[in-house]
């Protein structure tokens, strides 16, 4: 554990890492174009409990909203775009008290940043126990090996 603190401390010390602050994105991500040409995090972490073996299926006010945002994104065109040859790519990060999430994104001509590709999962067995520096390292090797 100190090694790996050690090793993320240098990363970020060099300028090749740096800690972003976003918004509490989860388990399931869909980006969202908003009308003011803004992506937004759409969550989709209340159905997760719903698929569960054993839960009784309830509809509430979070699962409606969640929908109703799935809803809205799938109306609208992919802000999904085609990773482009010689750019660098941007990777975030996200660990959750259930969930990990990561975003692959490169800066477009304007110098805005558009989004290749996501993928994000649930926090199963000990996972959701384990430190946040270890939750935020398994989602950095979730993210990499899965993209």
């Amino acid at each position: 554990m100190e090694a790996i603190e050690a090793e993320v401390k240098k990363l970020i010390e060099s300028g090749f890492i740096c800690e972003e602050k976003h918004p509490d994105w989860v388990a399931n991500i869909a980006p969202v174009m908003k009308k003011n040409g803004k992506i937004r995090v759409c969550k989709c972490q209340p159905f997760s409990k719903l698929m569960k073996k054993g839960v009784s299926f309830v509809w509430d006010e979070a699962c409606q909203k969640a929908f109703e945002e799935i809803k809205q994104y799938l109306s609208n065109p992919s802000v999904l775009v085609a990773p482009k040859s010689g750019k660098p790519f941007l990777i975030y990060i996200r660990a959750t008290d259930h969930a990990l999430s990561g975003l692959l994104a490169q800066d477009d001509e304007n110098g805005q940043e558009q989004t290749v590709y996501c993928l994000s999962r649930t926090l199963s067995g000990a996972e959701p126990h384990y430190p946040l520096i270890e939750k935020e390292c398994l989602a950095l090797v979730f993210t990499v090996q899965n993209m």
